[in-house]
């Protein structure tokens, strides 16, 4: 549970460093930062998303540089899947697959999904007895994830060891 409201805490804070760094200092947005930041950690802690492998993790600077990293290579291609299917009427399979994962892996499995969830064309639908249910928009996508190279950079992200 201390966890937990490590996490709150660390959110409260980047949360009121924004708004003082913008000038926006004002009751609204306190009570929004801290209702938002109850909202994450309550719902971590009901997903059991903390545990002895990742409870620090968010402090952690590889945790930042896999996400963002992962953010900025797939938010033109998200942009690019849309105008196509949109634009061109590009036909979509929607298709349905399962990844095996194995348990001596040093990362918590939330990683992996979140990971999953932000490429683009994939959406983690359940974990249950080692299998990920990934719904895909097309198989294309699916086989452009490269499964072994996110598991080695999740194997990376406590580059500090903090935990």
């Amino acid at each position: 549970m201390t966890n937990i409201f490590n996490l709150f805490l660390f959110l409260l804070l980047l949360w009121v460093i924004f708004m003082t760094s913008s000038n926006k200092f004002s009751l609204g947005f306190m009570v929004f930062g801290v209702l938002s930041s109850l909202i994450v950690a309550f719902s971590s802690y009901q997903l059991k998303l903390f545990d002895k492998k990742s409870e620090f993790l968010f402090l952690s600077i590889g945790f930042y540089k896999h996400f963002v990293g992962l953010y900025f290579k797939n938010f033109f291609r998200s942009f690019y899947v849309l105008f196509n299917m949109a634009a061109f009427g590009k036909s979509v399979h929607p298709t349905i697959r399962y990844i095996n994962i194995k348990e001596n892996y040093k990362f918590n499995h939330a990683l992996l999904i979140a990971t999953i969830n932000m490429n683009c064309g994939l959406f983690a639908i359940n974990l249950s007895n080692n299998k990920i249910v990934v719904h895909c928009v097309n198989d294309s996508y699916f086989f452009a994830f490269d499964l072994l190279k996110y598991t080695i950079n999740l194997n990376n992200v406590n580059d500090d060891n903090l935990i």
